[in-house]
Parts: C-alpha cells; structure tokens; sequence
C-alpha cells in the first residue's frame, strides 16, 4: 500500500513593493531614524512585511519594484499616469532602506526595466502555480484581481496598510459581482483616474458591472451597443458607440503581462533564513525598537521549513528550583550581606497589578528565585521577603519600580532602597523618545529574546541586571547619571505615595453636575436642529458636513476635504467662525460631550470605595521631562473656561482639610531670562514687575502705567508665543491681530530683548550641530528632525529645539520641589499630605489649622530649591474645594 505525500504545499508571497510603499508613505506621520533621517514609510513597509510573514510564512518571497523606465504602456497611450504628482525626495531615499529590510527577511528584490510591478506579480504568480506552488499576492492595485484563479489569492489594501481583504475567485464574485477574466474589461468600461484612463465617458461602477454580467466581456458589449434591437436604453448605447474605441485601446493597457522576460528563475526567489544579526543592527540603526522586537519575539520570521521550537536561551543566574525554606533563608541572608536585590514583576495576561509574583536575584547574579502566590502564603517567606524589601540598606533595581512599589504595598510590605529603574535610564538615554518595554530594551541593547514560557519571569531578572551594568555605563559617559540620580530615583516613591493616597470626591455633586452637562447638550441640540431646518446627529461628522455644507451651504472654500467629504475638524470649523450662529453652537455642543465623557462621567466611576480618584503619574513618557497623568488626566482639565472650573469643583477636601495648591508664577518666562541672560527681562523680574506689562510698555514706548489691557494681552501672546517657538502667522491668529503687526511686533520684542534673540538662535544652531537640546540641568531631548530637507518638519524641529529646555528646566525644577517638600513635610505637618502634580503647581491636602504655616513652608521650598539667576515666585491657594481656593 503506497503511503501517502504528507509534505506541506509549497507557498509563495510575491508584494507590490511600490504600491506598499506608497500606502505606508501617506498612511503614517513622520518618523525619523537617530540621525534624523525620514523613515515613515520604511516603518510601515516593514510592519505590514513582518504581519503577513507570520500569517503566511512563505516558501518563497519575492517583492517587485517599479523602475523610472516608460513602459509599453506610456509608449501606447502617452497620457498613461501622466498626472501623477512626484512625491518629496524624502520618500524616494527611503526605497533603497526598504529594499535591505526586504533582504534581511530573507526575500528577493525584483524589478525589470519597461515592466510594472504588477506585470511582475502576474508573471512569477502564474509560473508558481504552474509548479503547484500555492500563490498569495500583495497589493492595493485592482489590476491584480484578474490574475486570481486555483492557486492565486490575492490580499489587498482596504485602509491605509493596516486593514485588508483577501479574495479568491469565490469572494471576488461576491464584492465584485465578476469574475477575474471580468475585471480588464470592467477597468477599459470604467476607467481609471488613478491611471489617467477616461473609459467610456458616462459608464459608471454599476453600468460597467451590469454590462458585463449581462453580456460577459467589451464583445457582447459592444455588438448589444451596435444592436437596435438591444435591450440597451438609446442613451446607453449612445455613450457606448461614441466611447468603443476608448475603450478598445484601454484593455490592453489595463491587462498584465503574464510573460514578462524576468531574468530571476523561480529558484532565485527561495526565501532564506533570516539574518537576525543583520536585522538587528539595521532596525537598530533605525530605531525601529518596537519592530526588532517584533521580530525577534516569536517564529515570525521563519520560512515553512525551519522548525518551530526555538533554542533555548540560557541564564547568567543559577535558579532555586522547589527552594525549600533553608534555601530561601540562605538567599535571603546573602542578600542581606551583598546589599543588593534585582525585583520583577512578571506582567502575565489579563492579571490585575496586585496579582503579579515577584522574582528576585542577588545584585551579584549568584542566584535567582521566583515566590509564587502560593510560596508567599508561607509566612516565613513572606517575612524573609517583607525585610528585604523593607530594608534601605539593600539597593533595589528593576524595571518599573513603581508598579514594584504598588505590589508590595498591596502585599503589607514597604519597598525602601529604590536605586536603578532600567525603565527610567532607557527614557533618559534616549533623550524622551519612546518606547522602553522590557522585552524591546533586552533586544536591542543585549540581544536577548524574552521567551514565552513559565520561564519569562527569570530572563527578565538576568535582563534587568545586564541592562542595569549598560545603562549605568553609559548614563555615565553622556554625563546624564545626575539627571536619574537627581530627579526620577527619588521621584519613584514619591509618586507611588500620590497615586496610593488619590484625591477625595464628592459623588453627589458630579452626579448633579452630568444632569447639567447633559441638559446644556440637549439645549445646544435643540438649537442646531432649529438652525438647520432638521434633526441631525452633530456627533456625526457626516450628518453634520452635510447639514453645515449641503443644507445650510456654507462656504467650502478652503475647508480640507476627505473621503467622505468634507471636513468638520476644529480647524476646519474655525475657518467658518461667524458665517453662521450654527458654528459656534458645534463648538459648545463639542466641549461640553467631551468633558462629560472625558471627566464628569467618567471620574466617579474611577473613584475607590472612599470616593476616592487614584491617577497614574507617567514619569517616562513625555520628551520635555514633564510628568502626564493618565485614568484619569487630571493635568487637562480645563482651569481658564468656567466648564472646567465646575470640574475642579468636584475635587474636595476631607472633613477637617484644606486643599492647598502651590503654583510656580509665569516659570516658563523666568527660565527663559535665566537660559537668556537678557538684562532687560532678569530687570523687571529682579523688580518685581508685571512682565506682560513690562513688555507692553517697551514694544509700544509708553510708561508701565499707561499700558492698556489691550497692549498688555498681544504683549502676553508674545511672550509666551516666543516659548513656543511661534511665527507671526501663529501670533496674528492668538492675539487677533494682522499678520504685519505680528510681524512688526515681533521685530520690536527682538529689540528690547535683544538677549532672547541670541539665545533662540544659539539653541537652534546647537540642535543642528548636536542633535539635541537640553535643560540647565542636562536632561536632554532628541532633536533629529532639525536636519530634515523637508520644510514643515525643520520648522516644527525648531519649534521643540526652543520649547524643550524651559518646558524641560520647569519640569526639573518642580520635581526637585516635590522631593524636597516630600521630604520635609513631616517635620512641617506630619498630618499633611501631598496629592497632585499639574504642571507648575502642587496640590497638596492639609489640615484646616496648619494651612498658613504648610502655605508659606512650601512655598518657601519651591523658591529656594534651586538657583537659577532669576527670582522664583510662588502663589499659593487654599479652599475646600480646588476651584473656589483663596490667596494665601
């Protein structure tokens, strides 16, 4: 009995390169590689490869390229893809970094002069099916849905590169209602304007496709065309007779050569094993992070004959198996005398925070050991475990310490000695760009692929100590070891204590304050429906374009337009600003919705058993150095609209408490006379005078105390749009002003502060020499868009090389306040308690008979915690709720 061929089918992926590409290019914003090099469409390239190479897992793999050569489609019809716009040379650099992405998956670059891609694909696809080899073809262009057939599918792009479909001759029949023989002859009916192909003028998607189903190709068209008798209505016939010929000399052009010369046998396109050296140091190079990882992390980038089982990485560190409870007391008194301890927290899926196990190695990397849930119950582990956390003198790395520090609390431990974050040190040495998950920093930096196995929690102690000997290495020789040594070690605990204290509710009144809100929209609504003569939804922006565009006939000029028509964007919005009471109306009804969702529904639904909100402070997320809040952002809820001052309202004290804010005055501004050096602004500030007064009063030449309020507001634009980085095109439209007195009024600013000017100058030329920017204190932050050839991208470079070190120096200075204020208040107030960082203030919740005292102590600490050059000034507030706070 013969046995049977169990051997897998072989399979090939061969992908419209240029129609990726392309897709990539507009589908995402602009990413830049280290060294400043635009790579957005490379990225997208390379997602889309890595997605589809481990859902298909090719035999072989070709990617076909376009060439700058005419083909025998130009020569046919000249107009062929003539208007086609060219696109920056910035996207053209990126075709030959895609093309090494491509050899390092193991792939085979293909292009052939006088061809398309297309002709390509349609070649190699029909030759591999010839030696039975199962074919998926990759694209957006329709040309290839008449190459499908048994044995060729092809996928192709529905939305940007991120969505797709994928057809065989069964589901094309079904979307298209033809056949793939079917479709040159729909594209010659048609047309296409992507092409530059009129088709028959007057023939639409429908018509075409009802005309061939009817009469199955251009032959039955165009004899029912010529025939009287036809059941063709006169004006159809009409459309066709006078459009045959068009037509007729389109299919050619619109049908693939099947026999294109290729000088690549189908052998040449086997894929090989991927270069994983290779990838690395190109992804790395790109800073494509979060991809190498990708990568890396699984058997996606393996072809169908390689195995799937992985070889298993090996551990710097011995592990305690079944320790028993003299080996877990041994661990621990080495511990104990090494004074060293690496903590993790293994993430596993779907797991709360809380129900995370620990692992834990000696800093000196003799041992490791896992506590289980189950091993914790041992009340001698858990007491072994609680004095090693506990214990300052024992120095404590990890990755994440702060969710360490939620975990251990939850558990009834303390965790003192909190020396290395490796999640801080990535997002230092990086200079605030993103991306410092465990898993990619152990790829990039150490070559190490977390495994997927009950073993994970392991490999990610000996990552954590190998990244900790790298990372303290090199924030030493870029002399950025103060920065974490300084302001984030310290700040970990300190946050850890906020977000476990929250900030106290009250229920009731949020609940009344969503009756409100709910009642305005209703109102708003009402109003809108009045305006516009019908109901609509104005949540929609497809019912409202065509309430404000069709109905109402708004002006369209100017106003973007997508796929769905046009744009209802704020901006676009503000462009229609006073044509009409409707657009105002969008816009309340806008701002209302969003606070409801965003805040006064949400919060009460976040707030624990004690009414009480607990939010999560980012400390490496943002590029300035600045902390952001999330669940809920309690650092964007509105402070200057009366909306928002009802929020805060809902923001409480406790019986017997005060809240107490502490904010920095206009910091930013005496940064910027600090970093400047400007004598005429260090001056005023050194006087105590109203800045925006001051600056007023020098643009236009009248004494301080003729300033009008109007003077001083375009005075206040100015200096804060100078932080900025803001154009006379961006102050006109703040401060409500033409375009030449913007620009006459930033001319005069230069003059008085002729200090500021240099120093804007100066930090733009030190971004293009060095790269980055950095605050007075050496936190710095990458600047690689600055050597863009593309404009709008160097001038937004420009704009950041300004704003980052006072946003940034602001930011170090207040977390250096919460530090000391943290550690001095029990001597102030051992019952008073820091709450919230927003920004440049401080929240803190105090005792109703110690606020004078708390108020002027902390104060005086925010001031004195650094000199800068300049005076620092602290307003401070108090009030039973954080809106309606008096001066102290």
């Amino acid at each position: 009995m013969a046995m049977p061929n169990l051997k897998q089918k072989e399979t090939a992926l061969i992908i419209d390169a240029n129609s990726l590409i392309h897709r990539a290019w507009h589908a995402l914003p602009p990413l830049t590689t280290p060294d400043g090099k635009l790579v957005n469409a490379v990225y997208g390239f390379t997602s889309v490869l890595l997605k589809i190479l481990a859902s298909e897992r090719p035999t072989y793999l070709a990617v076909c390229w376009d060439t700058k050569e005419p083909t025998y489609r130009h020569k046919a019809k000249p107009e062929y893809k003539a208007h086609r716009e060219e696109q920056p040379d910035d996207f053209y650099e990126q075709f030959p970094i895609a093309k090494e992405v491509v050899k390092v998956f193991g792939g085979t670059n293909v292009e052939l002069p006088g061809y398309e891609a297309d002709d390509l694909l349609a070649t190699f696809g029909i030759g591999f099916i010839n030696k039975n080899v199962q074919v998926t073809l990759l694209t957006s262009d329709k040309d290839m849905l008449q190459v499908i057939r048994p044995g060729v599918d092809v996928i192709a792009f529905k939305k940007g590169v991120s969505e797709t479909t994928k057809y065989d001759e069964e589901t094309l029949k079904e979307v298209t209602g033809l056949t793939p023989d079917q479709q040159a002859y729909y594209k010659a009916l048609r047309g296409d304007s992507s092409d530059n192909l009129k088709g028959v003028p007057g023939i639409g998607e429908k018509t075409a496709t009802d005309l061939l189903i009817k009469y199955k190709d251009l032959e039955g068209v165009f004899k029912a065309a010529h025939d009287e008798k036809s059941d063709l209505s006169p004006s159809q016939r009409r459309k066709l007779v006078e459009g045959e010929q068009e037509a007729r000399d389109t299919l050619p052009i619109v049908r693939l050569d099947e026999n294109a010369p290729v000088k690549e046998k189908l052998s040449d396109l086997k894929r090989r094993k991927v270069d994983e050296e290779e990838m690395r140091k190109l992804f790395t190079a790109l800073g494509f992070k979060t991809l190498l990882v990708r990568a890396m992390g699984s058997d996606k980038n393996k072809t169908q004959e390689q195995p799937k089982t992985q070889k298993k990485a090996r551990l710097s560190t011995e592990h305690l198996i079944s320790p028993t409870a003299k080996d877990i007391k041994s661990f621990f008194e080495i511990v104990g005398s090494e004074g060293k301890l690496v903590v993790s927290l293994p993430q596993k899926e779907q797991q709360s925070l809380f129900n995370l196990e620990p692992a834990i190695a000696l800093g000196s990397d003799m041992i490791s050991l896992l506590i289980s849930s189950e091993l914790l119950k041992e009340k001698d582990v858990a007491t072994l475990l609680g004095l090693a956390l506990a214990n300052p003198e024992i120095n404590k790395s990890g990755h994440g310490l702060k969710s360490v520090w939620h975990w251990a609390r939850a558990h009834k431990f303390d965790l003192k000695g909190i020396d290395f974050d490796t999640e801080m040190a990535s997002y230092i040495l990086s200079g605030g760009e993103g991306g410092h998950d465990l898993a990619l920093l152990a790829a990039a930096h150490i070559d190490t692929t977390l495994p997927d196995t009950d073993e994970r929690p392991l490999f990610e102690i000996d990552a954590i100590r190998r990244l900790r000997d790298l990372f303290t290495a090199q924030l030493k020789e870029q002399k950025l070891d103060t920065v974490i040594e300084r302001f984030e070690t310290p700040l970990i605990s300190i946050l850890a204590k906020m977000e476990g204290r929250g900030i106290l509710i009250n229920r009731d009144y949020f609940k009344k304050l969503t009756g409100e809100f709910q009642k305005e929209n209703d109102r708003l609504e009402r109003e809108m429906e009045e305006l516009a003569g019908e109901s609509f939804n104005p949540a929609s922006p497809q019912q409202l374009a065509h309430i404000l565009f069709e109905v109402l006939e708004l002006p369209t000029k100017g106003i973007k337009r997508g796929k769905t028509g046009y744009s209802t964007a704020a901006p676009e919005l503000a462009k229609l600003e006073g044509k009409h009471p409707i657009i105002s109306k969008v816009s309340d009804y806008r701002e209302i919705a969003k606070l409801l969702s965003t805040y006064v529904e949400s919060i009460p639904a976040l707030a624990d058993k004690n009414d009480r909100v607990h939010t999560t402070f980012n400390q490496a997320l943002t590029a300035t150095g600045r902390l952001s809040s999330a669940n809920p952002n309690l650092q964007n809820i509105p402070v200057r609209t009366e909306l928002g001052r009802k929020i805060r309202r809902g923001f409480i004290a406790p019986k017997g408490y005060s809240l107490l804010a502490c904010d920095y005055s206009q910091i930013e501004l005496r940064i910027v006379a600090a970093l400047a050096k400007d004598e005429k602004m260090l001056e005023a500030f050194e006087k105590g005078q109203d800045i925006h007064s001051t600056t007023a009063a020098a643009i236009w030449g009248v004494p301080l105390e003729e300033v009008t309020k109007e003077q001083r507001r375009t005075a206040k634009a100015i200096n804060f749009g100078i932080i900025y980085g803001q154009g006379s095109f961006g102050l006109s439209r703040v401060a409500g002003i033409s375009f030449e007195e913007a620009k006459q009024f930033i001319e005069e600013y230069f003059l008085v502060y002729s200090g500021v000017r240099e120093f804007l100058d100066q930090t733009k030329a030190l971004a293009r020499s060095r790269g980055y920017v950095e605050t007075l204190f050496g936190r710095r932050r990458v600047i690689a868009e600055i050597q863009s050839m593309r404009p709008e991208l160097r001038a937004a470079a420009e704009r950041m090389a300004i704003n980052m070190p006072v946003q940034g120096t602001a930011a170090d200075l207040i977390k250096l306040a919460m530090i000391e204020v943290s550690k001095r208040l029990p001597e102030i107030s051992a019952d008073t308690r820091m709450l919230l960082q927003v920004h440049d203030e401080l929240v803190l919740e105090v005792p109703d008979k110690e606020v004078e005292k708390v108020a002027k102590e902390v104060a005086e600490i925010m001031q004195g915690v650094e000199k800068i050059g300049v005076p620092i000034v602290v307003d401070s507030k108090a009030g039973k709720n954080w809106d309606e706070m008096k001066k102290i």
